[in-house]
């Protein structure tokens, strides 16, 4: 069961001091798990999960823990927050939105096509982040392109807390296309319309 969070003023994020805990019947060895992943060349870093919100008046505040990658990514914890993480919902001059093929090194929904997102580390500002994830996701320079400040909606879906941001591109369908194409030659794009969004997914999850 998906919750959505509308019209709210501004978003917080209120730091937990406690950390999460490791499941009591977990026997592995931290260590040299840890020591083999990074010999993958993956990185244990420090990510945000959202414990839960509260609302003050027209604003939201999300309670967060810090939680270590290797922790989420090898299920070491006994409750699992919802991930913190930002969708970016860019729409163009003429309508369209802007969809990104994900690659296969992330854990869930290799290979679907998604807005441009990223979970948020801990010490970075969401906003920061999506500005982060526009950049590294789409290389549209910063003159094309006009980001909300504010989120403009909070989305609680299963392990998910995900902060959709939307952003306005002074480009076309056709004008960004062409400027994607020539920049990420190996990445594939999608443009839909907005009533096209919510059917396209549901489909995309039976095909894939």
């Amino acid at each position: 069961m998906s919750k959505i969070l509308k019209d709210f003023d501004r978003l917080y994020i209120n730091k937990i001091p406690s950390k999460p805990k490791l499941k009591e019947n977990y026997k592995g060895n931290l260590k040299l798990e840890n020591k083999s992943l990074m010999k993958k060349g993956l990185y244990n870093g420090t990510i945000l999960g959202c414990v839960d919100y509260t609302k003050e008046g027209n604003d939201i505040i999300l309670n967060c823990q810090e939680l270590k990658f290797f922790d989420i990514l090898l299920n070491r914890i006994e409750r699992t927050p919802k991930l913190a993480n930002v969708d970016i919902v860019i729409e163009t001059k003429d309508k369209y939105i802007l969809m990104i093929k994900r690659g296969g090194n992330v854990a869930t929904y290799k290979y679907y096509f998604d807005f441009p997102a990223g979970l948020i580390p801990q010490g970075i500002k969401p906003y920061s982040r999506a500005v982060n994830r526009i950049k590294e996701d789409t290389g549209i320079e910063k003159k094309f392109i006009k980001l909300n400040k504010e989120p403009s909606y909070l989305m609680l879906k299963g392990k998910s807390a995900g902060l959709f941001y939307l952003a306005k591109c002074k480009l076309t369908k056709k004008e960004l296309e062409k400027f994607l194409g020539n920049k990420f030659v190996d990445k594939k794009i999608l443009f839909l319309k907005k009533s096209e969004i919510k059917n396209f997914l549901i489909d995309q999850k039976k095909v894939y």
